[in-house]
């Protein structure tokens, strides 16, 4: 792992693994190669199996469970854990560790502490948690999270206060569970130019809860492999196809319980079809008002538009089938089989 902030030098210093409060610290992201060129060829290199996301409980996935990730869902969760689904992806994540390094410098400076960055957290106490937090000092018990954050919304309140984004409370608590510290901080870097630092004390009724909620997803769910309750999730719906990926020529009776599921989703399509009716009559009074214009603007709401889309080619496949059928059907490809969920209700 290596040292950044007061009193390091400006050569990243390497440590092996250690122990701190009964909890395991150790090197995740370095390989060994890096190491050997350091000269520190004792340094634990951590196997497949410690590595993978999928062996704990991470503070993004306590977050989830907690029902506030703007990310994740539960069945996103439960699907990284048995293999059904990857972590996620993205641009945005890309640039959020790009820029994690001058986050945690500049937090360092402004803080006068120095921190133990590229680490990896699995609590000997409950070994279904883990993290990898951005910086740790263990003599101070402080650590701390960089965030890359595109602008300043009406979650974040002041610098030195902890009011952050409710998922982002929740993740640096899973870290404080982990770790045994007494205080966690949010480094946040708005639009790219504005740092400000948000400092959250630990607060053992929700460590305790984290330790509840992450131990009885684990362990009724992950270990013995059953999902938790479905969501309206593309997650849950893409679980289901992985699930049940053909369907038999059996159409049989309702039980009970199918019957109520039947009644509820009847009643929701049709308040949805009142709401598109209702929609669709707005936006027309809407386009009313702006006419000739290209759109309206309110200082408060925001703006609408009604704006020229210009003419795009498409092709006409029905022409191409009567002129030219052979190519037509030289050109033609078979589609991937799925299943399709449509409701038939009964007429009253």
């Amino acid at each position: 792992m290596a040292e950044r902030g007061s009193g390091s030098s400006n050569k990243a210093k390497w440590f092996p693994s250690f122990h701190v409060n009964g909890y395991k610290f150790i090197d995740l992201k370095r390989s060994n190669r890096a190491q050997k060129e350091r000269g520190n060829k004792d340094v634990k290199i951590l196997d497949a199996k410690e590595r993978d996301r999928s062996t704990y409980i991470g503070s993004h996935d306590t977050a989830a469970l907690a029902g506030h990730s703007p990310y994740l869902t539960p069945m996103q969760v439960y699907m990284n854990k048995v293999g059904l689904e990857q972590d996620l992806e993205g641009e945005h994540l890309q640039w959020g560790l790009a820029l994690e390094g001058p986050i945690v410098d500049e937090y360092c400076a402004r803080e006068s502490i120095s921190m133990v960055v590229e680490s990896f957290a699995l609590s000997e106490d409950y070994d279904f948690l883990g993290c990898s937090p951005d910086g740790m000092n263990g003599g101070r018990k402080i650590g701390m999270d960089a965030k890359n954050v595109r602008f300043k919304t009406d979650e974040w309140g002041e610098p030195g206060t902890d009011e952050v984004p409710k998922h982002l409370l929740w993740q640096a608590h899973h870290m404080l569970t982990v770790t045994g510290f007494k205080r966690w901080d949010i480094a946040a870097l708005f639009s790219g130019c504005k740092l400000e630092i948000f400092q959250i004390d630990r607060d053992q009724e929700l460590c305790d809860i984290i330790v509840d909620m992450a131990g009885s997803f684990w362990n009724n769910h992950v270990q013995p492999r059953i999902e938790p309750a479905f969501d309206g999730s593309e997650a849950a719906a893409s679980y289901l196809l992985k699930k049940y990926p053909k369907g038999q020529e059996i159409v049989r009776m309702a039980d009970a319980d199918e019957s109520q599921l039947m009644r509820e989703l009847k009643a929701v399509l049709d308040n949805q079809k009142q709401l598109d009716e209702l929609v669709n009559e707005i936006k027309n009074k809407i386009k009313d008002k702006i006419g000739s214009d290209k759109g309206i603007i309110d200082s408060i709401m925001g703006k609408v538009l009604w704006s020229n889309v210009r003419a795009s080619k498409k092709f006409n496949s029905k022409v191409l089938k009567e002129k030219y059928p052979e190519i037509y059907e030289e050109c033609k490809i078979l589609g991937n089989e799925y299943r399709m969920f449509r409701p038939y209700w009964n007429e009253r």
